[in-house]
């Protein structure tokens, strides 16, 4: 079986791709992030299936009930499950690869479904370290990478995590935003050479990318590709999203989010600047040219319009906070001095695994 692995660069519709993979007749599945290595020591490590299963089942339990922040309303009988898997594989040690594989098989036939007719295994990794940790298990996987235009990925990382969760007002968060959008491209373009298809958020419903994808997968036309669902139920999408797709259709909402009028043209001179990566993909982002690029140097010192009014936000918090704060917006203008001194480093998000998904 050919494996498949979904990586996100932010807020850019690895959810929504994964979830229009859900119930394709030649497609394997699991609408749900996780991180099925932490239960070994390594790739040959092997553990008993029955210990396994149980230690997935209660740390994973909302993938199969419930979960607000998802929006899912799943009813999977994870007893049922858990029997499934147990009965699939006659070894009575599992390594990591082959605890996935029937995790995924186990999933598949309590939905119902043939998993003869299964011909690829798409796992969303949705993070870097994850993804690193998937090619070693499955090294000849290919890569399905949701990007989207990277302004409009800092502005709804920034607000719809604001509105959702105060504690994300703080500049931590919107450098640590800004940075992954970043780095995370950078690092799946320069350190991963296995084959990848960049699937762009704006164009995700287009005929033509639906076509791109279901030829990447090499598998059949399958008419469930247009609409988003979670074990055969209609998503409605996460609750960051304002807007609800009731019909578990493409949210045309999602290809202008007004970033435009949310930066300022002093934060686009610098956001231009580090996001230029992403021209190769047809987004229109000026090059920096002499004299501007002395802005950049000047503008890196200066708040950014929406750390502006993040500070204006925790005027009122304790001390302790205001110097976390200050700290972080420290660290965001020595990664720009970083970028304009041509200093590449791929710093890692340390913020980002699969216990606080973002």
């Amino acid at each position: 079986m050919r494996t498949f692995s979904i990586v996100t660069t932010g807020r850019t519709g690895s959810d929504y791709l994964n979830a229009c993979l859900d119930g394709m007749n030649e497609v394997m599945t699991f609408c749900g992030k996780f991180d099925y290595t932490i239960f070994f020591d390594g790739p040959n490590h092997k553990v008993d299936k029955e210990e396994l299963i149980n230690a997935f089942l209660k740390k994973y339990q909302f993938l199969f009930s419930n979960d607000k922040f998802e929006n899912t309303r799943l009813e999977i009988d994870t007893d049922k499950l858990k029997e499934i898997f147990i009965n699939l594989n006659l070894n009575s040690k599992l390594d990591r690869k082959e605890f996935l594989i029937d995790i995924y098989k186990s999933y598949h036939l309590i939905l119902n479904r043939n998993v003869e007719n299964a011909k690829v295994l798409v796992f969303h990794s949705h993070n870097i370290a994850l993804t690193k940790k998937f090619l070693k298990d499955f090294p000849q996987s290919k890569l399905l990478v949701t990007i989207r235009d990277p302004r409009a990925n800092l502005k709804s990382g920034i607000i719809n995590w604001q509105n959702y969760d105060s504690s994300q007002i703080c500049i931590e968060h919107s450098y640590y935003y800004l940075k992954r959008i970043r780095e995370d491209l950078k690092f799946l373009l320069k350190n991963i050479k296995n084959d990848k298809l960049f699937v762009k958020l704006e164009e995700a419903n287009n005929q033509e990318t639906k076509e791109k994808i279901i030829n990447f997968l090499n598998i059949s036309y399958d008419e469930k590709i247009y609409t988003a669902t979670i074990g055969s139920k209609i998503w409605i999408g996460d609750s960051l999203s304002k807007e609800k797709s009731l019909k578990g259709e493409y949210m045309k909402s999602v290809i202008d989010n007004d970033w435009k009028l949310f930066f300022s043209g002093k934060d686009l001179i610098l956001l231009n600047e580090i996001f230029k990566d992403y021209k190769r993909f047809g987004y229109e982002i000026f090059t920096l040219k002499w004299p501007k690029k002395i802005l950049f140097f000047f503008y890196i010192f200066t708040r950014m319009s929406f750390e502006k009014k993040t500070f204006e936000k925790i005027k009122n918090k304790n001390f302790h906070d205001k110097v976390l704060n200050y700290f972080s917006f420290i660290k965001r203008i020595v990664y720009f001095l970083f970028i304009f001194f041509k200093i590449e480093i791929f710093i890692p998000n340390k913020r980002y695994n699969m216990t606080n998904v973002k």
